[in-house]
């Protein structure tokens, strides 16, 4: 089964678990519930966010990792589980350990589908993509420090 990878960034929002479920409450929204099991990688990206100690017991029982963010939206922080599954570790390790210019084209990859996805919501709500598609397609892979990462064609 693939697991998923959940975002929690609704400001406000607070996690709880009843009966292996994770318990999303949000302001003016209803309450929602998932199976921890499910759950592979949640990610907090609210400073006003509220969770109680169980959540995190649950999560990482449940082999999941717990990121938090901090306030301008960076990861500050993951929880990896202790007796993580194989699958999981071995995927880690595979990161950490990958060369330098695979990381670089993931990096690249990365970055031109943000800015692609951009592009797509301002074509969405204004009809244009005020140029960001060309810009995703100008995106070079990480040079040396100093160099630009567009180019200027």
């Amino acid at each position: 089964m693939i697991r998923k990878t959940v975002e929690f960034s609704t400001p406000g929002t607070r996690l709880s678990v009843s009966h292996r479920q994770l318990v999303v409450e949000r302001p003016d929204l209803p309450k929602v519930t998932r199976p921890i099991e499910d759950m592979g990688v949640v990610i907090v990206d609210d400073v006003r966010a509220t969770y109680t100690h169980a959540v995190f017991l649950a999560l990482l029982e449940a082999g999941a990792t717990v990121m938090v963010s901090g306030r301008d939206h960076l990861p500050m922080g993951m929880m990896l589980p202790i007796n993580a599954h194989h699958v999981q570790t071995q995927r880690h390790r595979a990161q950490i350990e990958a060369k330098v210019p695979v990381r670089k084209r993931i990096w690249q990859a990365l970055v031109r589908a943000k800015i692609g996805q951009q592009a797509a919501v301002l074509r969405h709500f204004t009809g244009s993509e005020s140029g960001l598609e060309p810009m995703a397609r100008r995106v070079r892979s990480p040079q040396a420090q100093g160099q630009p990462l567009l180019s200027s064609r």
